[in-house]
């Protein structure tokens, strides 16, 4: 249980060094560390890492064996066995790093045992898989598309809505299904994903469900113009603007800026920038006066500004202060 994870690259048998090194002031950058290695001593290390190398395929087997026991769905289990759990998620994820490896995980059935662990009764379990799910997906379209096939997308909309421990694992699996891949985004219209995500995240007390929310909302919005029109048919720049109106300035209102500026621009929507009831203009001029002169409020202050010239052709710029030209 306690034993170092063995490194399965060169970079990872540098860190492994770093780390068990660090009371004598072993530099800790190892992608430096790399790039001005001597070659000697870099092949004596390729050397030493070829002899502590291991199967990990076999390891992910083994990982999958433990994923898929008892101890997942017992809502009894000790907290060794739900210990050892987090170590072999720990594992994992360190295995999956690899595009490879992450596929090999799949084939061997390693999905199967993640749509389990998504129905535990332990969230740390439930997160865990969440978070394992988030990393197989990014960058990855083989795994991407089959956790679509697979009915991933169905289940992490379900505990977004009703599973409070874990909402913020689910909303970040969601994204890194979702992004940048054209299945998952029908499969997300298909689902009427833009409704989960606004009803479930936007009024959340979690800041930080927010701000992930939000940016997946950026994010997808500048990809595919279904889903901006979806999210603008759900009245989405309504509830950013009534929301950042009602609540003490928070940190995920620039999140919230930053995605009423993706809604809003590239292909001005005229009808909600001149909409009497959405106010957007006097909206601009009041939260460009709150945050004046305040160097915090910067990006948001940025995105005010991109906002106001995209939508009505003017801002005003003066010793990093903007206003709305009435």
């Amino acid at each position: 249980m306690d034993q170092p994870r063995q490194p399965k690259d060169l970079q990872g048998l540098l860190k492994f060094c770093v780390e068990a090194t660090k009371a004598e002031d072993a530099p800790g950058d190892t992608e430096s560390t790399i790039a001005n290695m001597d070659p000697e001593r870099r092949q004596w290390l390729e050397q030493a890492l070829a002899g502590m190398s291991v199967d990990v395929v076999k390891e992910l087997v083994e990982a999958i064996k433990v994923l898929n026991s008892s101890s997942v769905q017992d809502p009894n289990a000790s907290e060794e066995d739900l210990e050892k759990i987090e170590y072999i998620f720990d594992c994992t994820g360190d295995w999956v790093g690899q595009v490879d490896m992450a596929n090999n995980f799949h084939k061997i059935g390693g999905f199967d045992s993640l749509f389990k662990c998504l129905k535990s009764p332990h969230a740390s379990v439930r997160n865990q898989a969440g978070n394992i799910i988030a990393e197989l997906s990014q960058n990855n379209p083989y795994c991407q598309e089959n956790f679509v096939k697979e009915n991933f997308l169905e289940l992490l909309f379900n505990i977004l809505k009703s599973d409070y421990d874990v909402q913020v694992k689910a909303m970040y699996a969601i994204s890194c299904i979702v992004r940048d891949s054209s299945m998952a985004q029908d499969k997300f219209l298909e689902l009427n994903g833009s409704a989960v995500v606004m009803n479930t995240t936007m009024e959340s007390k979690s800041e930080k469900l927010r701000i992930k929310a939000c940016f997946f909302i950026s994010a997808l919005c500048e990809e595919n113009g279904a889903i901006k029109q979806a999210f603008i048919d759900m009245g989405l720049p309504r509830q950013i603007l009534t929301l950042m109106q009602m609540e003490e300035h928070q940190q995920s209102h620039e999140h919230m800026t930053r995605a009423l500026l993706v809604v809003l621009t590239d292909e001005v929507k005229k009808e909600l920038v001149n909409s009497s009831e959405l106010n957007l203009k006097t909206f601009l001029q009041e939260r460009l006066d709150l945050i004046k002169g305040q160097e915090e409020f910067d990006e948001e202050r940025m995105y005010l500004q991109e906002i106001a010239k995209a939508c009505y052709g003017q801002f005003v710029k003066t010793d990093s202060k903007a206003d709305v030209d009435r």
